[in-house]
């Protein structure tokens, strides 16, 4: 049986494009805000945090108020997913722990969804 959680972050991936440009300092600085918001969600939800070689899939949905194309979108999370391993939400992003990640995005007047944000959802395998 597969289990799954959910975490809600009230910030949206940048784009590749955006990342690669600036400096390797606020790249550091964007992913510990991430690393921060998700301790943070993790303790509010009392989330249990991944044991060691165990294998998830994660689903991230970003609702933006403009879509990005996919490479950017996919590029731009590598940070969001080293916060996600530092923090243990996931073991790790290698293809040995991480087995597969989807990536979908809505625009946010398409949506329920009044703000931007990005939403995660963690996939456990037996």
């Amino acid at each position: 049986m597969k289990k799954s959680n959910i975490i809600i972050l009230p910030v949206i991936v940048k784009s590749l494009n955006k990342t690669l440009r600036q400096h390797w300092s606020v790249t550091t600085k964007d992913r510990n805000n991430y690393q921060f918001i998700i301790r943070s969600e993790m303790n509010k939800w009392n989330l249990k945090k991944a044991e060691a070689g165990q294998s998830f899939s994660l689903e991230i949905i970003s609702i933006r108020s403009r879509l990005l194309d996919n490479d950017n979108l996919i590029g731009g999370s590598k940070s969001l997913i080293d916060a996600l391993a530092r923090e243990l939400f996931i073991w790790d992003d290698s293809p040995t722990y991480l087995k597969k990640t989807d990536y979908k995005q809505f625009k946010i007047k398409d949506s329920e969804y009044k703000e931007s944000q990005t939403i995660i959802k963690r996939i456990e395998y037996a």
